[in-house]
């Protein structure tokens, strides 16, 4: 027979459980257009950091067979606009709202259920059909 002590310190292991297996499922059915249109502008707001201390001048004069500092900003620069303008598109596409809480929280939620996978996978409730 456990003691209370004993318990207790299950019960906290159980939420532990239950709070880190809530986390994993949300993160199967969590949205991932949404999500991906936020790690979208992280990545892009980190081109424009990185561009906006480039120094062309200095760069433009350093040896390029050394230094590909300046091919690589010049990559950067050239995919900047075009990735802004699909990160844009999605954000029309999906009515971002720019409240990445609000809009991932009140986005259409995947479910996911061993039903669920085994409609993707072409079978009805588990069993194969033939």
């Amino acid at each position: 027979m456990e003691t209370i002590e004993q318990l207790k310190a299950i019960i906290e292991d159980l939420k532990k459980s239950n709070s880190f297996l809530q986390k994993k499922n949300n993160y199967y059915e969590s949205p991932s257009p949404y999500r991906a249109y936020y790690v979208g502008q992280k990545v892009l707001n980190q081109y424009v950091d990185y561009l906006d201390k480039f120094n062309l001048e200095q760069e433009i004069t350093s040896n390029p067979k050394e230094d590909k500092v300046y091919d690589r900003a010049i990559d950067l620069f050239e995919k900047l606009t075009t990735n802004a303008s699909r990160l844009n598109s999605l954000r029309l596409e999906l009515s971002i709202s720019g409240d990445e809480k609000k809009d991932i929280f009140n986005a259409p939620k995947v479910p996911y259920s061993p039903e669920s996978v085994a409609d993707q996978v072409g079978e009805l409730a588990g069993r194969k059909n033939s």
